[in-house]
């Protein structure tokens, strides 16, 4: 069994979803994150006190499936 984790922007994580159902893949776990990286634009981020630097919202997606699904998984990822 593998694990694929994957950190995707807010936008794009229901139609991400939607694809991983279609597939079968149902051992799906999401996580709200904040990111330190690039926003795709200023008003996603904010100022997080704790890290004293600007943060915005990502999902951390994971899935978890047999060896033999790991390349189709990682395709619809892509």
């Amino acid at each position: 069994m593998k694990q694929i984790k994957a950190f995707v922007h807010r936008n794009r994580v229901a139609e991400l979803i939607h694809a991983l159902d279609a597939a079968g893949f149902g051992r799906v776990s999401l996580f709200d994150v904040k990111a330190t990286l690039r926003a795709l634009s200023a008003r996603e981020q904010e100022y997080s006190v704790e890290l004293g630097d600007k943060v915005f919202s990502e999902v951390q997606v994971e899935v978890f499936c047999e060896d033999d699904e790991v390349t189709r998984a990682v395709e619809i990822f892509q």
